[in-house]
């Protein structure tokens, strides 16, 4: 797609959703242009788990062996804790799998492959807002790139694929679920631990936590607390680790690597669904997702 062209579909953010509905679109011969704020690869707090319905969506999409040759952690299920020594072990049924590995590299992946497949990926550009089609103009998502000044950028379709805080859906007026007053932190943890086939999830008064492999020695820890009663993000922290410990969860010691903190995700709010108003387009959000394996 030349640079000048107008593209058929505009999506704003690069994630999965947004770089495998580009990569689709672009290899049936739709003109696509993506836009980020991020330069890939980017952390991204996240429970890095990928469910069987994940692995089926990415095999679907002809996208399954570029993930499976980052050499994923494989899951053969989830193992569940609560108080009060409750505990349940679930498996995967009919040979299914999950897969889990750090996010940044998934992310890149999928972005390098909707480049492979013709679309046009742009990454340090913010997109500050998008003026929906009126009488006969086309959408326009007004941006603000690492070497310039404001512009614009139209298109047929703009799809917004930003997430929990979506300019996009706030230009296009989607309603949104209830607010979410959670506090979502994601720790990287190297050492020995349970075993690699298996996630743990542990659920307590206190919050959640979940626990899982993303590569060798290499275990992505996320907590999810009441913000209300957490208060400040180190309060939660430390709140999060009573939740660790909880019947035993953490087994996992601390390498010559230390632990990896990425920024905190506070207060987000999820779109209630996914929907369309005029040429924009929102991919659904499940609403009221709090598990570590989002």
């Amino acid at each position: 797609m030349s640079g000048a062209a107008i593209p058929d579909v505009l999506v704003v953010g690069a994630g999965p959703a947004g770089s495998s509905l580009a990569g689709l679109l672009a290899r049936r011969g739709w003109r696509v242009r993506v836009l980020d704020r991020a330069r890939f690869p980017r952390p991204k707090p996240c429970g890095e788990c990928l469910n069987p319905g994940a692995v089926a969506a990415l095999d679907r999409m002809e996208l399954l062996d570029a993930v499976l040759a980052l050499d994923p952690a494989v899951l053969l299920g989830w193992d569940v804790e609560a108080e009060g020594g409750r505990a349940a072990r679930g498996r995967f049924g009919g040979g299914l799998r999950g897969l889990a590995l750090p996010r940044e590299r998934l992310d890149a992946a999928l972005v390098d492959a909707a480049r492979q497949r013709g679309a046009r990926v742009e990454e340090g550009v913010h997109v500050t807002g998008v003026r929906p089609a009126a009488h006969g103009r086309r959408p326009v998502a007004l941006l603000h790139g690492a070497g310039g000044g404001p512009t614009e950028a139209p298109a047929r379709v703009v799809v917004g694929a930003d997430g929990l805080r979506s300019v996009t859906a706030r230009a296009l007026g989607a309603s949104t679920g209830p607010g979410r007053r959670k506090l979502s932190l994601t720790l990287r943890l190297r050492g020995n631990g349970p075993p690699t086939d298996r996630g743990r999830l542990v659920l307590t008064s206190a919050g959640t936590a979940g626990l899982a492999p993303v590569g060798p020695s290499l275990w992505n820890a996320t907590v999810v607390v009441d913000a209300g009663a957490a208060g400040r993000a180190d309060n939660a922290l430390r709140r999060g680790g009573r939740v660790r410990r909880h019947r035993g969860a953490t087994h996992v010691s601390a390498g010559s690597e230390g632990v990896q903190r990425h920024r905190a995700v506070l207060h987000p709010r999820a779109l209630a669904r996914g929907g369309h108003a005029g040429s924009g387009v929102l991919p659904g959000h499940l609403p009221g997702r709090r598990g570590p394996e989002r």
